[in-house]
């Protein structure tokens, strides 16, 4: 039987919040999704995200583009 992180969890495992671990699960097809909410995530799977969970909050392209500019 498998063992199951809620959002809440896999963010303290991963160092960010649950909204950050939905939106990336969503975008890599993982987790359990039940009334489209998600809701559970494996610990293996948690740990495919975690390339995918920026570790400084905002928008990741906004942040690049910031570095760039002098």
């Amino acid at each position: 039987m498998a063992t199951y992180l809620s959002p809440a969890e896999a963010g303290k495992l991963l160092g960010c919040s649950a909204r950050s671990v939905a939106r990336a699960a969503k975008t890599m097809g993982l987790g359990v999704v039940a009334g489209g909410r998600f809701v559970a995530i494996t610990p293996r799977d948690a740990m495919k995200l975690k390339d995918r969970i920026h570790t400084t909050p905002g928008n990741p392209d906004w942040i690049r583009q910031a570095a760039k500019t002098p």
